[in-house]
């Protein structure tokens, strides 16, 4: 029984699938422009840090939250991204103390620059010639993107709330077979061993 019940269910989630592959796409794809969006903006931000007037060393805070782009899944699934990020990581280590300030400043400004390299490299060719040849500022164009997202989102709202019941009927499905199986075992029982069930109706 619960086998056929498991089966029917994969074959409704299937089927949900196939019904809503355009939906699920769009959203995906604008999930992704958006991450591609902010890492295009982290990028632009490492590089007016790295060649600003003023010491880099002011906003080192800022700098190292732009490079935290380097333990993202879109990061992580480039292995050569992800092992260069890796060692600029551990090239914090090596930053240059307070008093050496000349040498300290030259170091973040050549991290922001690596950094920005490296996630210019993750983001797709055309994806990112399309962003810099677009003509907006660049919080409007991120604006844009998190507009996009949000809409898609939208649309795949009433297909998820379908896709939550239909994952309920099987767990519905399984306790009233578990409830029928003890329910019998106990009418087979010899009346003085038949234990007494507590109710919990209150509690």
């Amino acid at each position: 029984m619960l086998t056929e019940l498991s089966t029917e269910h994969r074959r409704q989630v299937d089927q949900w699938i196939t019904s809503n592959i355009f939906v699920l796409d769009a959203h995906q794809k604008a999930s992704d422009l958006l991450t591609y969006g902010l890492m295009y903006q982290s990028a632009r931000r490492l590089r007016e840090y790295a060649n600003r007037d003023r010491p880099p060393s002011g906003v080192l805070r800022l700098i190292k939250d732009e490079c935290s782009w380097a333990y993202h899944d879109m990061v992580r699934q480039h292995p050569e991204v992800r092992r260069k990020f890796d060692e600029l990581d551990r090239n914090w280590m090596s930053l240059p103390k307070r008093h050496r300030q000349v040498a300290r400043n030259l170091f973040i400004r050549e991290q922001c620059s690596e950094a920005a390299d490296l996630l210019d490299q993750v983001i797709p060719a055309e994806v990112l010639k399309n962003f810099r040849a677009d003509e907006r500022q660049l919080r409007s164009m991120i604006k844009a993107l998190e507009r996009e997202a949000s809409r898609a989102r939208e649309k795949l709202a009433p297909p998820c709330a379908s896709l939550r019941k239909l994952n309920e009927q099987p767990k519905l499905s399984k306790s009233d077979t578990n409830t029928a199986r003890d329910s019998r075992s106990i009418d087979h029982w010899p009346a003085r061993s038949k234990p007494v069930i507590p109710r919990h109706d209150k509690l």
